[in-house]
């Protein structure tokens, strides 16, 4: 890459480094009182919490569901829905190749087996006609996970659908998208239950590791409840307290600290949602105006996105482009060159990481859970190869996301950092001869795919 300069050496960069006027993110709390009110009240245990309960009506008055209550993480609420809905060992569970693997690893927790998905090219979100394919294919599927990825409502519709056709549990994973809606309608509400998570990168963002779930139905709504509070029975409406554990059970229990943080981030979740929406509209008025070999996130009729990343994809259908991996490669340097940085956020499948890969161990002994259903071992394997998920490799090689601390808001809340981007675009666009050139001529091209195998690129950083 040393030789990669293209624009005019002397012309002035478009900034120096954009993260230094990223958003504070979670967004400040200005009402300092909150934390001297909590300690001072000395009422930190979230059971009975009256605050807490308080906070919980809140979410579901703000979802239209009937039931929410807090976790102390996403993956708490994941695995408490996986309980609460009865999957257990042996059973098979469908869930994006995409993602981060939360969702997958809570499979393994209840003692059953991850069937991956491919992903769509156009929303990143899990394929709706490759669920079919894989529910004819494997009988013991008891749930379908959908992941709304990066912000974007997967096709839950259609999903309910498959479903209800199939008999089977559907489980929304919203971690990455809090305030999301079809038609006007939340994600986490179309499903039999949704799952939250409020960690201090998300949309809605507590100051802390914060989770939850919402639904319809009451049975499930005991059933996660119970399994947050060590297997105790816990009954909706019901103020008695049953110190006695039914089964076996987990310390779940969310902060209280967290919960009051959060209450005040989503009273003002609206206004803020609004203006992350709209300078990503501007940002993707600008790709769809201007420039045809970069795709903005996609937005359906009917959708709306709250951009938990914001991804662009490049289309090189209409360039002399050789390899679209490479072209994606030079773009995010010569961007990074400008002071603009980008990510990729997930570099592999999930069932590339090793605590998957060990399906090919030869040693069957190791094989937990898929032993349960060891004479499927080869259907599994099978599912867990690249050869069976090339539209998500395809995304992995030809896309990248703005920024590169954590998620978008911490970009898409300032006007500035949105116009710096299309400035950058700006030049390459102008320039895109040359970038052409370069890429047929550069051979040496290192897919993401091949470095080492990693969950995230997030830093963790939120000042």
């Amino acid at each position: 890459m040393n030789n990669l300069v293209f624009f005019n050496t002397n012309a002035k960069k478009v900034c120096d480094n954009v993260n230094n006027l990223r958003s504070m993110w979670p967004p400040k709390v200005e009402d300092n009182k909150i934390l001297n009110e909590y300690l001072e009240s000395r009422n930190f245990i979230s059971n009975g919490n009256k605050q807490v309960s308080e906070i919980e009506n809140n979410m579901s008055s703000f979802l239209k569901t009937k039931y929410f209550s807090f976790f102390d993480s996403g993956a708490s609420a994941l695995h408490a829905a996986l309980i609460a809905c009865n999957i257990s060992y042996g059973d098979e569970v469908i869930v994006p190749a995409w993602t981060f693997p939360a969702p997958a690893f809570q499979i393994l927790r209840v003692g059953a087996v991850p069937i991956f998905a491919d992903i769509r090219q156009d929303t990143y979100n899990i394929d709706e006609n490759n669920v079919i394919k894989l529910l004819k294919k494997f009988k013991k599927v008891k749930a379908i996970i959908a992941v709304h990825m990066q912000g974007y409502p997967c096709n839950i519709k259609k999903l309910r659908e498959i479903a209800d056709n199939y008999n089977i549990k559907l489980i929304e994973d919203c971690a990455q998208a809090f305030g999301a809606k079809i038609n006007n309608k939340y994600v986490g509400t179309y499903g039999d239950i949704g799952c939250f998570s409020f960690m201090p990168a998300k949309q809605l963002a507590s100051c802390g590791e914060l989770g939850g779930i919402c639904t319809n139905n009451v049975e499930l709504f005991n059933n996660a409840n119970s399994v947050k509070t060590y297997a105790q029975k816990i009954i909706e409406g019901d103020s008695d307290f049953y110190y006695n554990s039914f089964t076996y059970g987990y310390n779940y229990k969310p902060s209280v600290l967290n919960c009051l943080f959060l209450k005040y981030q989503l009273e003002n979740f609206n206004n803020i949602i609004n203006k992350i929406q709209n300078n990503a509209n501007r940002l993707t008025q600008f790709l769809n105006n201007n420039i045809n070999f970069l795709l903005p996130p996609k937005l359906e009729n009917g959708y709306e996105h709250v951009y938990h990343l914001y991804r662009i994809s490049c289309n090189t259908s209409n360039l002399n482009i050789k390899n679209t991996g490479k072209f994606r490669e030079v773009i995010m340097k010569i961007l990074e060159k400008e002071g603009l940085t980008t990510r990729l956020y997930q570099t592999h499948p999930v069932y590339k990481q090793k605590i998957f890969q060990q399906i090919f161990n030869k040693d069957k002994t190791k094989l937990y859970p898929w032993r349960f259903n060891e004479e499927y071992i080869e259907l599994y394997k099978e599912n867990y190869s690249d050869s069976s998920h090339r539209q998500t490799l395809e995304v992995i090689d030809n896309t990248f996301a703005i920024g590169d601390i954590s998620s978008a808001p911490f970009y898409l809340m300032n006007d500035k950092i949105v116009d710096l981007y299309i400035q950058g675009l700006k030049k390459i666009a102008y320039n895109i001869d040359e970038l052409i050139e370069y890429c047929n001529n550069e051979k040496s091209y290192f897919n993401p795919y091949n470095e080492i195998c990693r969950l995230s690129d997030t830093k963790g950083i939120f000042m």
